[in-house]
């Protein structure tokens, strides 16, 4: 079964791509929420603790998906800023599209945030293979 997984991983560029992808969001996701739960826990204010586990987030996030998810040799200060400018624009997008989905169509809650967490997935992978860690071979 795992070397099925890792088989996968070594594959074509944009499927091995987008399975590393969900790996390390679906990780980065749950670690980010168990540091915010720690620092509540500890007495963090919950501005504090969003703020602090983002920026933590953003950083960890771009290494691992330079690294490993896209294995990029792009110039890391311009792929740094494209992937901030990213992180913002994907909040945007969120909070732009959920009310679509939760006021104006009525959708439930749940299927309102999932849905507005799968296209703001989708784009992300979008941006990040086609600009912010586009091959070498497709710079300009």
């Amino acid at each position: 079964m795992m070397g099925t997984v890792f088989q996968k991983l070594k594959s074509s560029p944009t499927s091995g791509a987008l399975i590393r992808y969900i790996v390390v969001g679906a990780s980065m996701n749950l670690f980010a929420a168990a540091i915010v739960y720690i620092q509540r826990k500890l007495g963090v204010a919950h501005e504090i603790a969003f703020a602090v586990t983002t920026v933590g987030s953003l950083l960890l996030n771009f290494y691992l998906q330079r690294s490993f998810v896209f294995r990029s040799n792009a110039a890391i200060v311009r792929s740094l800023i494209l992937y901030t400018l990213l992180y913002a624009s994907t909040y945007l997008l969120q909070i732009s599209i959920y009310p679509v989905f939760a006021t104006i169509l009525g959708w439930p809650e749940l299927l309102s945030v999932l849905f507005t967490v799968g296209v703001a997935a989708v784009y992300s992978f979008v941006v990040l293979s086609l600009v912010v860690f586009k091959p070498a071979n497709d710079a300009d």
